[in-house]
């Protein structure tokens, strides 16, 4: 007799359900994120970033901070139906996103308090404790704590690259070239 294997998709009602969408969608996003903030730090050519934008879109859905980086990447406006989109992570993205909003006076101080507290915002990040798992021997794919969503925030909006030099897990380098 042949037995075969199911995936069984957990439901809303299962205590595991949590964590499968916080170790599945969060890292979904969090590669999204990343990917999308490496593209334009790395200039990217802008027809493959709207490819792997579309692809995302279809994929993952929409999210105003992804959103809000794009067309300020573009330089265009949000599209009116995309306004009514929310943060699918506002606790740890309602800042940046803030940041990016066109009627900020203080984006560097915002930026800043953003980027000193980043790693207390990320507990919930599907990668936090690599570094730590990673010396004790256990199997992770550890890759480096960087904050990407802030430095690519710090080149689109050109902010002073002084405040930046010497912040922990900001990619000053990759930044300010």
């Amino acid at each position: 007799m042949k037995t075969s294997l199911k995936k069984i998709a957990l439901e809303a009602g299962n205590d595991d359900y949590k964590y499968e969408q916080l170790n599945t969608y969060i890292g979904i996003y969090e590669d999204v994120l990343t990917t999308l903030c490496i593209g334009i730090l790395f200039n990217v050519d802008k027809d493959m970033l709207d490819q792997f934008k579309m692809q995302c879109d279809t994929i993952r859905g929409k999210d105003l901070l992804l959103e809000s980086i794009w067309s300020t990447y573009k330089k265009t406006e949000i599209p009116q139906t995309q306004k009514k989109l929310k943060l699918l992570y506002p606790k740890s993205y309602t800042l940046p996103y803030q940041i990016l909003q066109k009627d900020t006076t203080n984006e560097t101080d915002l930026l800043l308090e953003y980027c000193n507290n980043w790693m207390k915002t990320k507990k919930s990040a599907s990668w936090y404790g690599n570094l730590k798992l990673s010396k004790t021997g256990g199997v992770c794919s550890y890759e480096g704590y960087w904050n990407l969503e802030g430095a690519v925030i710090a080149h689109l909006l050109n902010i002073d690259p002084s405040k930046f030099k010497g912040i922990k897990y900001f990619p000053f380098d990759m930044v300010y070239k």
